[in-house]
């Protein structure tokens, strides 16, 4: 196998997008191949070139399909609103690789509590003093226990659910500031998403 040999390298990918990190620096550097690459796995955006790895299509097309690859993009995308927001609507706790200046971006920390309550522990400590962030998260935290609690009815498994469901309860009051632990529509919220699915008390 060359592996500076496009033709070679670029079938290589097709089939497994991980075979990037064997290509020459030069084919690292070819957007074809990377493309390639990262339409078979795209964690490969690891191994693509520092450039390619500031190619704003590039990153904003691999973390549309896999939030997670965010932690391999450039510094600057990191910080880029368009690319952020992209990845958190996947998955939201990659908010963790995300600059701290949209950590503290409203729009983005929202949209990354929505999709995944554990979102929150990345949020700026200014925003986790908002009241409407931390509703959503714990409003999400609920829907999702909620949707897995209705295929999962067997007793070990509910019992599970149930004491995940608390313990998360309390990694989240320990997210939050105090006035907000004692707000009357945190309390509800957390009433009905972290104990009513579960009949728990």
């Amino acid at each position: 196998m060359n592996w500076d040999n496009k033709e070679e390298v670029l079938k290589a990918v097709i089939e497994d997008g991980l075979e990037l990190e064997n290509a020459s620096d030069k084919l690292k550097d070819d957007k074809e191949i990377v493309l390639a690459a990262l339409s078979e796995d795209g964690f490969a955006l690891e191994y693509a070139s520092e450039n390619l790895k500031a190619d704003k299509e590039i990153v904003l097309a691999t973390v549309s399909q896999d939030g997670e690859t965010l932690k391999n993009a450039s510094d600057k995308l990191k910080g880029d609103k368009d690319v952020v927001l992209a990845a958190v609507a996947q998955a939201g706790y990659v908010l963790k690789y995300a600059s701290d200046k949209l950590k503290d971006d409203k729009g983005i920390v929202l949209a990354a509590v929505t999709q995944h309550w554990q979102a929150l522990e990345h949020a700026s400590e200014n925003l986790k003093s908002d009241k409407e962030v931390v509703l959503a998260a714990i409003i999400q935290h609920g829907a999702l226990y909620s949707e897995t609690y209705k295929y999962n009815k067997n007793k070990v498994q509910v019992d599970y659910l149930v004491t995940t469901a608390k313990k998360n309860y309390s990694v989240v009051m320990n997210y939050i500031p105090d006035e907000l632990k004692n707000d009357p529509d945190i309390i509800d919220a957390s009433k009905k998403s972290f104990e009513l699915p579960f009949g728990t008390e």
